[in-house]
């Protein structure tokens, strides 16, 4: 299972889509533990225009029939998914959910699963995957104060859903993909952290990009490594790092095929990430822009 969810966060227009890192392997508990290491790339940016996410069984399929789409407009991709879940569906114990967004020229939201498609634009918001996962998300974001902009709220709720491990099924890292009518969809480099066990997150919002910090009970192990999405730019735009610099180590996902175990490299600082993944693998990812991630690279702030 997973949690995936979208939402229209502006009267504008803007979207957010979410989804956390973690497989759960049927029988065997180890590799469902590997959820730092093992990271599973939900989200695919089909193009400027679509994204999608996806929730079910056996995500390497689900995520290169979602390649498979790209280039097909919003109908095609909804009537395609409407067939393929169709045909899962009379399979035993297989089960695949996709959420669809669309940003322009208005933004639209989709569910298809077991064959069905439905409309959640009206509503605002679309997710798929597991139940408790919403209903915490549900709880959460009703917690939060009011006067906080839909935009945070939405981002605080999922992210504190998935990087507090409450729910089984959820966990890892935390990916977001945005886009409106006039930017296209592509991913944000939400800063998160990943260590000892929590049990308080702070989110604080800079410029467009979220940062999570973790505070600890009394007597807890401090320690707590960072992670920084770095997304992908240019003809790999739905490419995908998460860099650890503590770990001189970042997992690789790639815009052809997201589908296959993430790329592991070495790497000590931002710029030979950069280099590695072009050079070697022809990926091509966006140095971060933002002075507070910029300053937890080591880098100087931006002029």
């Amino acid at each position: 299972m997973t949690f995936v969810i979208a939402q229209i966060t502006d009267d504008d227009g803007a979207l957010s889509l979410m989804a956390d890192t973690k497989v759960t392997v049927a029988h065997d508990e180890r590799a469902t533990r590997q959820i730092y290491t093992r990271p599973c790339q939900k989200i695919v940016i089909l193009d400027d225009n679509l994204v999608a996410g996806f929730a079910g069984d056996t995500p390497d399929t689900a995520l290169r029939h979602l390649v498979g789409l790209r280039g097909k407009t919003i109908d095609e991709v909804i009537e395609n998914l409407v067939d393929h879940t169709a045909r899962l569906s009379a399979i035993r114990e297989v089960s695949k959910s996709f959420v669809i967004a669309k940003r322009a020229p208005a933004p639209q939201l989709w569910t298809v699963s077991n064959g069905d498609a439905e409309d959640r634009t009206a509503i605002r918001t679309a997710w798929v995957g597991d139940r408790d996962a919403h209903r915490a998300y549900t709880g959460f974001s009703l917690q939060l104060p009011q006067e906080m902009s839909r935009q945070d709220r939405f981002v605080r709720s999922v992210m504190t859903v998935i990087l507090f491990d409450d729910i089984p099924t959820v966990g890892g890292y935390s990916v977001r993909v945005t886009g409106s009518a006039s930017k296209p969809f592509r991913f944000k480099g939400d800063i998160g952290s990943t260590g000892p066990w929590f049990t308080e997150a702070l989110v604080t919002q800079s410029n467009g990009t979220t940062s999570l910090q973790f505070v600890l009970p009394p007597g807890a192990d401090p320690t707590e490594n960072t992670r920084i999405p770095i997304p992908g730019e240019g003809t790999t735009f739905s490419a995908l790092a998460h860099y650890v610099p503590e770990c001189d180590t970042a997992w690789l996902h790639t815009h052809e095929d997201p589908s296959s175990e993430p790329i592991v490299l070495r790497v000590h600082t931002i710029n030979e990430l950069l280099h590695i993944a072009a050079t070697k693998y022809q990926q091509y990812l966006q140095m971060p822009t933002h002075d507070s991630t910029r300053a937890l690279l080591g880098l100087l702030p931006t002029t």
